[in-house]
């Protein structure tokens, strides 16, 4: 998985889509607001089985980001 660090937002999201295209259509990410597209992620069963930590737990979506890639290995 892309390791968010040093990444914006957008740049990591878009990286993440194109890792998952293969299992889910990429998520579309509106402005900032990175939660939603976060709990579209975590619906894809590829990424689910996996139990990803959930976003409601974050208020920063780079903590959320990096504690999602420990626990998703695609």
């Amino acid at each position: 998985m892309i390791d968010p660090r040093g990444l914006t937002l957008q740049r990591w999201t878009s990286e993440v889509n194109l890792t998952v295209a293969r299992l889910a259509a990429p998520m579309t990410l509106i402005g900032t607001d990175w939660k939603p597209w976060a709990f579209a992620l975590m619906q894809v069963p590829g990424v689910a089985a996996y139990c990803p930590p959930d976003p409601r737990g974050f208020s920063d979506w780079q903590d959320w980001a990096e504690r999602f890639v420990q626990c998703v290995p695609l």
